[in-house]
């Protein structure tokens, strides 16, 4: 798309020199990650919604995914053969599909789903090769099927299912925890079977499973190959053997776990192949080992780990076959935990992706989407978060976004963003109105944001080409997500984009003004060509 690529040689690791009201012109243009950014604090600057309607939850599955909104309707999108999308059909589909409403919890397996509704009704609807669904009948269903009253929680994974009711027994159907999918004869219950009094939590995993009772105390069971039960062996259980004392949070991966402790403290154990565990040794371990501290949440996929830590930066390890650790690279593992993202309050994993609900209200998913199951419309691995379910309340009924252009005097740099609230926030601290920059489509191909913090009162960089956004990573640029959508080029207006060989910020500049693009070559700037499209 360019006539020529950018030239990561000006990259410049010079000391800011700027005085104190440059510091806070960097500080509100270095935005961590998100792409809006809030005026003031408690402000709700972006949201990401369904048919107009804010999203409260997701889950990710294996292959489908899942979302509430607030008036408790569901919607899921994905993989769909085995009616696990629960909208009647066996269709993939890109986009959300209502499945139902008064829902407050959903939680998905490999190929089944089930959600909770307001009267504690659970339901479940999907496959049932294995008993998953917990109905009576031996066939799976590509609608709901009311499985049990009184659930106050559930959780799915693989060929499993539990449930915990509002007397705390524990509930469990489909396969059984300690039996593998590819064993010559598997154990599996088709109706419900209790298991545990006094549960509060449950989490299910690949062939083991683990549960918080409400004294704090955490039990496993299951297979224990790799040392996931904690117990300090290898020796597998059929029925809950408790582990500790004073555990908030568990959760169950491939074949591994691990739980955060009263103090914060996050713990490990089980399977290392693919230093999932985050010690840096790749060997397993049957003992819990501490691997961090002020954790607030974590959240495991087959061998991916993702935390939430308590001042909202989310950390991943482990496998990367399809960009889950979301770090940008095309490594096959990380063995140690490494910071991807900042102002995170919720995570949530499937077997090979991963989502983030960041402070400003924006939702962001990366890893695997062979069938659409990341919900940004495509069928392609993101190895970078990606903003997802964006809502078009900046656009109008056409499907138009304003982009706004502002101009910093300080160092030089134009900054584009479709956000009112960070337009005005940068207002505020100085930076210059110009108006309207072009006019953006609500869909389209992604226009990826880059901030480079090398140099003196930094620098954004905006491009369509994940190629020029892994480079800019790979050298040491922040990757700040989706800016805004391309039209296409066939009918949409050209973003002529300059470039300034003279200056180490605002060295970019895009226009739709072919007077402004030819007024700045002719100044010394180089052309690189037309780096997106808008919309007349």
């Amino acid at each position: 798309m360019y006539a020529s690529s950018l030239n990561l040689k000006r990259i410049s690791t010079a000391k800011p020199l700027l005085a104190i009201l440059i510091t806070a012109l960097v500080c509100l243009s270095s935005l961590a990650f998100v792409s809006t950014a809030r005026a003031s604090e408690g402000s709700v600057t972006s949201s990401t919604e369904i048919n107009g309607l804010r999203v409260v939850e997701v889950e990710l599955g294996h292959q489908h995914s899942a979302a509430i909104t607030e008036d408790g309707s569901l919607w899921m999108w994905g993989r769909n053969y085995e009616g696990q999308l629960g909208d009647g059909t066996w269709d993939d589909s890109l986009k959300p599909v209502k499945v139902m409403d008064d829902v407050v919890s959903v939680s998905l397996g490999a190929y089944h789903s089930a959600a909770i509704t307001e009267d504690g009704t659970l339901w479940a609807w999907g496959q049932n090769d294995y008993g998953e669904l917990g109905i009576e009948s031996k066939y799976g269903s590509g609608e709901p099927k009311k499985v049990m009253e009184g659930v106050t929680f559930v959780s799915l994974n693989g060929y499993s299912s539990a449930a915990i009711k509002d007397d705390g027994t524990l509930w469990v159907w489909g396969v059984d925890c300690s039996e593998n999918i590819d064993s010559a004869q598997m154990n599996y219950h088709s109706n419900p079977v209790q298991i545990m009094e006094d549960a509060s939590f449950v989490s299910i995993g690949s062939n083991h499973c683990a549960a918080i009772k409400d004294d704090g105390s955490l039990w496993t069971w299951g297979d224990n190959l790799r040392g996931q039960l904690g117990d300090n062996t290898t020796v597998s259980h059929s029925q809950p053997v408790k582990v500790r004392d004073g555990v908030k949070s568990v959760s169950t991966g491939g074949d591994y776990t691990a739980f955060i402790t009263n103090d914060g403290a996050l713990w490990v154990c089980g399977g290392n192949g693919y230093g999932q565990l985050g010690n840096g040794t790749g060997e397993d371990s049957a003992t819990p080992i501490k691997v961090m501290d002020n954790v607030k949440s974590v959240s495991l996929g087959d061998c991916t780990s993702v935390v939430l830590k308590s001042d909202g930066s989310l950390w991943t390890w482990g496998y990367n076959l399809h960009g889950e650790l979301g770090d940008g690279t095309s490594a096959d593992y990380r063995d140690e935990p490494a910071r991807i993202m900042d102002n995170v309050t919720e995570i949530f994993v499937g077997n090979y992706d991963a989502a983030a609900f960041t402070e400003d209200g924006s939702l962001w998913a990366w890893g695997w989407n062979s069938c659409g199951e990341l919900g940004d419309g495509t069928t392609a691995d993101r190895s970078v978060p990606v903003r997802i379910l964006a809502a078009s309340s900046s656009g109008d009924a056409t499907g138009r976004t304003s982009m706004y252009r502002l101009y910093n005097s300080y160092t030089g740099e134009h900054f584009y963003t479709a956000s009112a609230a960070e337009r005005d926030g940068l207002i505020a601290v100085g930076w210059t109105d110009e108006g309207l920059g072009w006019v953006a489509p609500t869909s389209g191909d992604p226009v990826y944001r880059l901030y480079n913090p090398y140099v003196t009162g930094g620098d954004h960089h905006y491009t369509p080409s994940i190629e020029e956004r892994d480079s800019l990573v790979a050298a040491g640029w922040r990757y700040e997500g989706v800016g805004w959508m391309s039209a296409p080029a066939s009918t949409g207006v050209p973003l002529y984009r300059q470039y300034n060989p003279y200056a180490t910020t605002g060295t970019h500049n895009y226009t739709t003004s072919k007077a402004e693009n030819d007024t700045l070559v002719e100044a010394g700037w180089r052309y690189e060509g037309v780096a997106w499209y808008g919309i007349g």
